[in-house]
């Protein structure tokens, strides 16, 4: 009698090791799937290289890890890499090396631990305090790209090459990322990060682009008429060149005091862009701009 209960017994036991097995494969799937959403739900992030997770199951036993230990760790391993790829997608765009602009984030974040990054999503302490890990990241890259010394590097070890790279693919009439955003979509994703009215933003590139079709937009991936001290810019991508663009338009609606919802900042800002003085507003430009953003609210463009 006793050794049938000793059979029944392993016979559970046997039986219990795979359902426990297969809770945890099924936990740590649905963690899978939901920050795997998460990393992608606007842009399409390249995969790069990480440290191993855990090495094997019977290694993670012996160093003591329960399940809920595993599972955690786990989480965590995922949420750094969604940064990693977050950044390289970013530092691509820009054209950068990938894999240094990570490791310089990793440094600046002490592996994403800092005790106050996952309060402001700064990567460099004193950059600001964002709304979001992917904000803090689309600062970060873009003025490293700027300013590398700034954060500890150099343009050489970076690898900024001044390659520009167009956008031709279109689709119904929209340019599509490879990202499968529209460039539209794309604009309007980043100025809602930064708090920057998407209809103004997109309004003003169609007037200073000619809706897209200039020369300066196609060919340099300049969609808002920004010049330097050496004449008009080019940029990297054309995400690149979104990005620097609504950094810009950002910068000067808060320097001039301007609201980007309030339909006084459009005659300020013509006086601006046409006059380089927003007492001195440009009747023209502004009713350009104000017809083009009601075209785009009524045909509903970030669709």
């Amino acid at each position: 009698m006793q050794e049938k209960h000793r059979i029944k017994l392993r016979k559970e036991v046997l039986i219990s090791i795979p359902i426990v097995a297969l809770l945890l494969a099924v936990i740590i799937g649905v963690l899978v799937v939901n920050n795997r959403k998460a990393s992608l739900e606007s842009t399409k992030n390249v995969d790069v290289k990480s440290e191993m997770f855990l090495e094997d199951s019977e290694s993670a036993k012996s160093k003591g890890f329960s399940e809920t230990a595993l599972i955690k760790n786990y989480v965590d391993f995922k949420n750094k890499r969604m940064i990693d790829n977050t950044i390289t997608y970013y530092a691509e765009q820009f054209h950068l090396d990938a894999a240094k602009v990570v490791e310089i984030a990793r440094r600046l974040t002490d592996n994403y631990e800092r005790e106050d990054y996952n309060s402001t999503f700064s990567i460099k302490q004193g950059d600001g305090l964002f709304s979001s890990y992917e904000a803090g990241i689309v600062y970060f890259v873009r003025y490293l790209y700027r300013s590398p010394y700034n954060y500890g590097s150099t343009p050489a070890e970076i690898g900024d090459r001044g390659i520009v790279t167009t956008s031709n693919n279109k689709v119904d009439g929209h340019i599509r990322l490879d990202n499968g955003l529209t460039y539209e979509q794309f604009l309007a994703k980043i100025a809602d990060m930064y708090g920057v009215n998407r209809n103004l933003a997109l309004a003003i590139v169609y007037e200073e682009s000619g809706i897209m079709t200039s020369s300066l937009f196609r060919n340099s991936n300049n969609m808002g008429g920004l010049r330097g001290g050496s004449g008009w810019l080019k940029f990297p991508s054309l995400e690149a060149g979104t990005i620097c663009y609504i950094f810009t338009l950002k910068n000067l609606l808060e320097r001039s005091g301007l609201d980007s919802n309030q339909i006084g900042s459009v005659y300020a800002l013509s006086g601006i862009y046409v006059n380089g003085n927003s007492s001195m507003p440009s009747a023209d430009w502004s009713g350009k701009v104000l017809h083009f953003m009601s075209r785009i609210e009524a045909n509903k463009v970030f669709e």
